[in-house]
């Protein structure tokens, strides 16, 4: 196949970005050409007993795809006394190379595995589901070291701009971190750290934009996105490309979950429904005492990816995930600003700091994956965490 029917391939496999809707639009309105013309009249008209009697029309040519219109019908010649010209001849069909081999299959040219998805529109709203392996070193006498999986839910609205290109906006519906295990000074308690559906549910963070391009590999549509950044309870001037602030300044918080107090608030497992875990130390023992502990801490968190799919139909789209490395440091960044012990009170700054000083440092350990569907237009955080249940 030579350059110019590869570039018209890949121009019919993603002219589906543009249609209204997955599989809506007829496919001989899409990719056919317009029908060949009608062939020229036969021979002239002439006296009687003079010419023949006019020649029939030729018949047109037959229908085509793009740029292989029938040729025009050959007009008959007049013949002598009363014999009639003959007709035009049939209109022969295109012999451009651009033509579909087969008329009447104008996605004929396409790999089968793509003649389904050249009808599918990307538009609309989707519900994505992203895990990412990661491990994390130990805090001395304080977290052992650990690994486990980071799970995300979004809600994404996207939009074609061409027929390699889309728009999106994407916000947070959910994160869930793995458990954490404590080390000697906390009697290798269980920690477990919430994060309540509400924070995402009130729609106060702002989304994130981003663009994609598609292109065709092979018998396939495979696609990269931008830098994706999701914030939690921050702003920052350029969050995928900027290291992450040590410690991040007061004016960048921002009140996500709108519960009074700056960057959102994550809920400690409480041992009082589930005796397997403690809330988290805020310090050292006191003398004859227990820990002071947690019960809810205030954070604010940035992740950094980068995704790369394949188009598995009109509705589903699956893929890898790429975490980022900003300044040497895997971009997975948080930073503990407060919290409320589990007698109630707030806890002093001391406090805030040891829980930031002894939070798990997560590193992947490979790629994410992520699995994106299509939803109903108005679906909300809810509806995706219902489609991808924990």
């Amino acid at each position: 196949m030579g350059l110019r029917s590869v570039l018209r391939v890949v121009g019919f496999a993603l002219a589906a970005l543009a249609l209204p809707s997955c599989g809506g639009s007829d496919a001989s309105s899409l990719f056919a050409g317009p029908p060949g013309a009608v062939g020229s009249g036969g021979g002239g008209w002439q006296p009687p007993g003079a010419g023949g009697s006019a020649g029939a029309f030729g018949t047109g040519g037959s229908f085509l795809p793009p740029n292989a219109g029938g040729s025009f019908g050959v007009g008959g010649s007049g013949s002598g006394g009363d014999v009639p010209g003959n007709g035009g001849d049939v209109g022969a069909g295109g012999t451009s190379p651009e033509a579909g081999a087969d008329a009447g299959d104008p996605l004929g040219n396409l790999p089968p595995a793509l003649r389904d998805i050249a009808k599918c529109s990307f538009t609309g709203t989707w519900g994505t589901f992203v895990t990412v392996p990661v491990n994390w070193p130990g805090a001395p006498f304080v977290l052992l070291e650990g690994q486990g999986t980071i799970m995300q839910w979004t809600l994404s609205h996207r939009v074609q701009d061409s027929l390699l290109e889309l728009h999106e906006t994407v916000v947070a519906c959910s994160i869930f971190l793995p458990d954490l295990q404590g080390s000697v000074l906390t009697s290798n308690q269980k920690f477990g750290i919430r994060f309540p559906n509400e924070i995402f549910d009130r729609g106060v963070a702002p989304p994130w934009p981003f663009h994609t391009t598609a292109y065709l590999a092979t018998d396939h549509v495979e696609y990269d996105t931008e830098l994706i950044a999701t914030l939690t309870g921050i702003t920052l001037p350029n969050p995928t490309t900027d290291a992450w602030p040590v410690p991040p300044s007061n004016s960048s918080f921002r009140d996500d979950d709108q519960d009074g107090s700056p960057g959102v608030t994550v809920n400690a497992v409480d041992p009082g429904t589930d005796p397997s875990y403690n809330f988290p130390p805020v310090g050292l023992p006191q003398f004859l005492g227990d820990y002071p502990r947690a019960r809810t801490i205030d954070i604010v968190s940035r992740s950094v990816a980068k995704l790369h799919g394949t188009v598995t139909n009109c509705d589903e789209l699956n893929g890898s995930v790429a975490i980022q490395v900003l300044a040497g440091t895997p971009a997975i960044n948080s930073t503990v600003i407060g919290c409320v012990r589990s007698d109630g009170q707030t806890c002093v700054q001391a406090e805030a700091d040891f829980l930031n000083q002894n939070r798990p440092q997560f590193t992947p350990t490979g790629l994410g994956t992520f699995k994106s569907v299509r939803l109903a237009e108005g679906a909300t955080c809810a509806d995706v965490r219902a489609r991808f249940p924990n």
